[in-house]
């Protein structure tokens, strides 16, 4: 359930199975781009599906807490929600400062939760860097074929990729994403400023475009021509949060509007103090999980200590942090460290 057909009281719904085939959201700054593609990730989670979030600007951490925000929480009424609505999301949160990363995106694939990769330590090159390892890394991954969806990944701010802005490789290893992810059941969510400057070889395998309000002369030409005139006009003219969606499978291809429904999460970054607890939180459970594989392999029982991480893994993901580090420091004592 993605909100509500504009102008109408009709539910706007989308099978989530047809994200194999790709999302991109684009629209101005302030236009609703990146909320919009999170009400996306908020239905998958409800699924039990798992998302992954690349997040230059930290705002996604907000899916660690319910929704607060009384400018958000004014139009729950208008689209049946009250405030038990509001909910947190079970996840990690990590931070990236080196371009050269490497992810195992199988750890993170725990049904219902999102793991969110903070970026925002990386300068624009390197953020194309990034974004080029962490597709080389899945493509290294070993996964088996399926026509169900298995795994999102979330790309916000993509058109800094786009040779304008000093990208290279990272463009090009979206547009393979775009074409193989499918056949694995991966599906991606791209969120950027633009439609018209992405090349074809990206749009041709995104079948699903959402374009919130832009004054781009590119898009609104594109729109015009794609569509008619009276499309490009209203896209100029949207309100937050208000979107045109084309998907040649919805709609028998006709571009339609969506007044997209208020998040459950809080859809701003979390505190600076709160985040980087997570994150440290987040990297010591990470090295400690490291040190128990490594005694496993060695031939100990580690049956008890698996335990204690998972307990702790759980309160970190719940925001729990006080239980988090009571287990935390039961592991530190059991494995010497």
């Amino acid at each position: 359930w993605l909100g509500r057909v504009a102008e109408s009281r009709v539910k706007a719904t989308f099978n989530m199975n047809d994200l194999t085939t790709h999302v991109l959201v684009a629209g101005a700054t302030g236009s609703g781009k990146s909320v919009t593609a999170s009400i996306f990730v908020e239905e998958l989670l409800e699924k039990k599906i798992p998302v992954v979030v690349f997040d230059p600007t930290a705002q996604w951490t907000g899916f660690m807490r319910q929704c607060r925000d009384s400018k958000v929480l004014k139009y729950y009424k208008q689209f049946g929600l009250k405030d038990t609505d509001r909910k947190s999301y079970k996840g990690l949160i990590f931070e990236v400062d080196n371009p050269n990363v490497k992810i195992d995106f199988k750890k993170y694939m725990n049904p219902g939760e999102i793991t969110i990769f903070d970026l925002r330590k990386l300068k624009p090159g390197e953020y194309d860097t990034a974004v080029k390892n962490i597709v080389d890394s899945i493509f290294a991954e070993k996964w088996e074929e399926s026509t169900k969806l298995k795994l999102v990944i979330v790309f916000d701010e993509v058109h800094r990729l786009l040779e304008k802005y000093g990208g290279k490789g990272g463009y090009i290893a979206l547009e393979r994403a775009a074409r193989e992810f499918r056949k694995w059941g991966i599906g991606l969510i791209m969120v950027s400023q633009v439609l018209s400057d992405f090349k074809e070889a990206i749009k041709g395998n995104v079948l699903t475009e959402i374009q919130m309000h832009t004054k781009s002369l590119g898009d609104l030409r594109r729109i015009e021509t794609k569509y008619g005139k009276e499309y490009a006009k209203r896209v100029a003219r949207l309100e937050v949060g208000v979107g045109m969606m084309q998907n040649p499978g919805y709609n028998d291809g006709i571009p339609w509007f969506i007044d997209f429904r208020p998040p459950y999460h809080m859809p701003h970054k979390l505190p600076e103090k709160e985040l980087e607890m997570y994150k440290e939180y987040s990297r010591i459970v990470e090295e400690l999980e490291d040190m128990i594989n490594a005694l496993e392999k060695e031939g100990k029982d580690v049956f008890g200590l698996r335990v204690e991480l998972k307990l702790a893994k759980d309160k970190l993901k719940q925001g729990r942090f006080r239980m988090a580090e009571m287990y935390i420091t039961s592991l530190r004592k059991s494995l010497g460290k």
